[in-house]
């Protein structure tokens, strides 16, 4: 997804990879797909010595890019502290892939409540490299365990979970009209 120089800055996840680096060989590579500030991401990249660790691949169709998140090892989610308020609809798409999610964010903001609510256990704030490395490597060596939503909050980001919400919703608005 596209990554905001603001609301997504990469700056601490480049400075975690490059301190990952130093400590030795690692298999990790970072796709980036559609990030639309392309250059940014390039710039980042050869500044930390990591363009090895980091792959930025151009668009795919919305069902070729759910087939990629189906098949990847994690998924990383961003989002600033000034977006507390918000929750990027990638992290319903993160949820229903059932695959690994490392969350870069303020423990305060919607963004990583709503990942708590599904089960998530682990996470790192955005702006701290250390604890982004931490993150990395503790997924890297240690397995999904905390990084994986529950089932039944897969099921609730589902289209069809996210309808019967809506439905809900709907349904409790309807009973207070009067007729």
């Amino acid at each position: 997804g596209i990554v905001y120089p603001s609301e997504r800055d990469p700056t601490e996840l480049f400075q975690a990879l490059s301190s990952i680096r130093s400590n030795g060989p690692t298999k990790l590579l970072l796709s980036f797909r559609a990030a639309v500030h392309e250059g940014l991401l390039a710039e980042f990249a050869a500044a930390h010595g990591v363009q090895d660790m980091v792959e930025i691949l151009p668009p795919l169709p919305y069902q070729a890019a759910l087939e990629e998140m189906l098949r990847a090892d994690g998924l990383v989610l961003m989002q600033a502290s000034n977006c507390n308020g918000q929750i990027p609809a990638k992290l319903y798409e993160y949820l229903r892939a059932r695959r690994p999610i490392l969350c870069l964010s303020d423990f305060a903001g919607d963004t990583w409540r709503e990942l708590e609510r599904a089960g998530l256990r682990h996470g790192a704030v955005r702006s701290d490299a250390q604890q982004i490395g931490n993150l990395l490597t503790r997924a890297l060596t240690q397995g999904q365990d905390g990084l994986l939503p529950s089932e039944q909050s897969v099921q609730k980001a589902s289209r069809a979970g996210r309808a019967r919400l809506l439905a809900t919703w709907l349904d409790e608005c309807t009973q207070s009209i009067p007729t």
